[in-house]
């Protein structure tokens, strides 16, 4: 079937065996691009009440139809699995080149079964699959994991993996892929209860099999001369996900102090032209023009000085600076890359942390529960030290390890008033009372709190597809969130 390879690659660790299996092209038809796929294998596969953390839970690595094409933005990795997080249904993605590697590999997707008993990676390249001992390498942050692996396979190769937080089990562990992350619903959790330090792909790109590859390159071209003219891109390319973040917070709707405001006083020290000022570098990912992702380092005579980030996108930058309350912006880009380096989803892990914070100031937690931490709002040198803690699970860390929902539970006193999730998930970086639509959308998400399910809504911020909306009004909003759910669909499978 054009556009796929029409095979999957099913590695099992507890047999430590791997196969090779078609897939059933009315399963193609049926079910769209990975997003498709991995929904329908996982709740054909992975029993009811299977234990997420379980030897019977999958995890798959999902491409879509246009992966590796010449088409913009098609790129996304799909990671799919029954979350230990919300114990529900689990969808994370990523940018980078992943994908693309995973398809030049011959496959359309991946699914690991099993668990092993001992620390092990796995190679695929050169027409060989191979499970390989991952002692040397467990413990290793991601950056010197996937550091240690080049040097083993080689620079063309593509690593996925997961760091220190995903070894211990931590509930919202990422994935990290170069310089990209699958970080929600505790995809990397799930890797890590299956002992898998990381995967690494040895392939050449190249492009899948075209029914009319001159009308792709024409399409292709189309495409690219209509973004190219866009003011929209133009200002994506210059700020990144940054753009727009001082309109969230002069409208209201930047959650502050665990969503209890939604503005943050000295946000100009936090502007996307503050970023600017500390930006140097940029990338993207395969085959996109946009190169989003910014570089940030600390100058020297600041504090955390000299550190640098692959970001921080809006949503980390959001995590560590609204939930605690403090407009410092060096703190955004040390816990950023504290994160990726120990492998956290940075929302779940700004939001718990934001609910810490707030329970301290309540007196529901004090300071015989965080061994002498004051959690006192605007204190990012706490906060830092707490992105530790859970990733080791030590201290306090441990229990905010497991997310707000269980944590409000094992604290008991009240504390799951103040725990802000949809079905276990921490929200994003959106006030959902300011954004009436958005509210609608993480309710109805499929994965729990989720900026990435269709639940941004941004006709309420004057978008006319297929209509401008009011923010404040409730009426009208159901259709405008099935479109735009729709719409995510389409994107994240890589049809648009």
């Amino acid at each position: 079937m054009f556009g796929y390879n029409g095979r999957l690659l099913r590695v099992n660790l507890s047999a430590f065996t791997s196969t090779e299996e078609p897939i059933d092209e009315r399963d193609i038809r049926h079910f769209m691009g990975g997003r498709g796929l991995g929904t329908l294998y996982l709740f054909r596969e992975v029993p009811k009440r299977a234990d997420p953390l379980s030897p019977q839970n999958r995890l798959l690595f999902l491409t879509g139809p246009l992966t590796g094409t010449p088409f913009q933005a098609t790129s996304r990795l799909v990671v799919c699995t029954k979350s230990p997080l919300t114990g529900c249904y689990a969808r994370s993605s990523a940018g980078g080149d992943f994908a693309v590697w995973l398809r030049s590999c011959g496959y359309d997707f991946l699914s690991v079964e099993g668990a092993a008993e001992r620390p092990v990676y796995l190679y695929v390249g050169d027409g060989r699959v191979e499970i390989r001992d991952a002692s040397e390498i467990w413990g290793k942050t991601t950056t010197e994991t996937q550091r240690y692996l080049r040097e083993v396979h080689g620079k063309r190769t593509r690593i996925a993996c997961i760091g220190p937080a995903g070894e211990r089990l931590v509930k919202f562990a990422a994935i990290v892929t170069g310089r990209r992350t699958a970080s929600r619903c505790g995809v990397g959790t799930v890797m890590g209860s299956k002992k898998l330090k990381a995967i690494v792909l040895d392939a050449i790109p190249r492009n899948p099999a075209f029914f009319d590859p001159d009308l792709v390159k024409d399409l292709a071209r189309q495409q690219l001369g209509m973004i190219r003219t866009n003011p929209q891109f133009q200002k994506h390319k210059k700020y990144g996900t940054t753009d727009g973040a001082t309109t969230r917070n002069a409208i209201g709707v930047y959650p502050t102090r665990n969503f209890r405001f939604g503005q943050m006083k000295d946000y100009q020290l936090l502007s996307e032209e503050e970023y600017m000022k500390l930006r140097v570098g940029e990338f993207g990912c395969y085959g996109c023009l946009a190169r989003c992702g910014k570089v940030h380092r600390v100058p020297p005579g600041r504090i955390y000085e000299g550190t640098m980030s692959d970001g921080p996108e809006y949503e980390s930058y959001w995590s560590f600076s609204g939930p605690i309350d403090s407009p410092c912006i060096e703190a955004t880009i040390a816990a950023d890359r504290l994160c990726d380096e120990l492998g956290l989803d940075s929302i779940s892990t700004g939001g718990t942390i934001g609910f810490a914070y707030e329970l301290y100031e309540r007196g529901i937690i004090g300071k015989a529960e965080t061994e002498g931490l004051e959690l006192s709002y605007g204190n990012h040198e706490v906060m830092i030290e707490l992105i530790r803690k859970i990733a080791l699970r030590d201290g306090i860390g441990d229990i905010l390890a497991e997310g707000t929902r269980r944590a409000a539970l094992m604290i008991g006193k009240g504390a799951e008033e103040y725990a802000m999730h949809v079905k276990g998930l921490e929200l994003a970086g959106y006030e959902p009372r300011g954004l009436k639509a958005t509210g609608f959308g993480y309710a109805t998400s499929t994965i729990g709190g989720s900026h990435s399910n269709g639940s941004l809504a941004f006709q309420e911020w004057g978008l006319p597809f297929p209509r401008s909306v009011n923010r404040f009004d409730e009426e009208g909003k159901a259709d405008i969130v099935i479109f735009n759910q729709h719409n995510s669909a389409l994107g994240e499978v890589g049809i648009v």
